[in-house]
């Protein structure tokens, strides 16, 4: 895998109609021992500005914000994580029950999919999916 990479980040609320969301950007790319990551700027639709961390190994999934927005999700199959989401206008818990993890690392490509269900402050959210697509970026 190239250093920097074409990046598809797809999320979506399967239970909604108007909760998908998909994000094109370039990232870049770098693995350390057995953890791939990748780092990418985002700029949601209502302006709000991250820098946004994917960290992963086999069976193993995090995603970190920071900036305006910041929180640090864990995703592992089966299991369930506590954390926090940081927004302008205030702090909530969070917590993820991941459902599927599904991780694809080849030469050229990097398929991340993730099926979990959102809590808020002890209140389930909704049942959320997070498919991401790294593909190498030549010359």
């Amino acid at each position: 895998m190239t250093e920097e990479v074409s990046l598809v980040v797809a999320g979506s609320q399967p239970e909604s109609e108007d909760g998908n969301n998909t994000v094109t950007t370039v990232g870049r790319y770098r693995k350390v021992g057995d953890y791939h990551f990748i780092k990418y700027h985002d700029q949601s639709l209502e302006g709000a500005d991250a820098n946004v961390l994917l960290r992963f190994s086999d069976g193993h999934f995090e995603l970190s914000k920071s900036g305006d927005i910041g929180m640090h999700l864990l995703f592992e199959e089966g299991r369930t994580f506590n954390g926090e989401m940081t927004l302008p206008y205030g702090s909530f818990d969070v917590q993820v029950t991941t459902e599927k993890l599904e991780l694809v690392i080849s030469e050229d490509v990097i398929k991340i999919e993730c099926l979990y269900d959102l809590s808020i402050d002890g209140n389930h959210v909704s049942r959320s999916k997070v498919s991401i697509t790294a593909k190498a970026r030549r010359g």
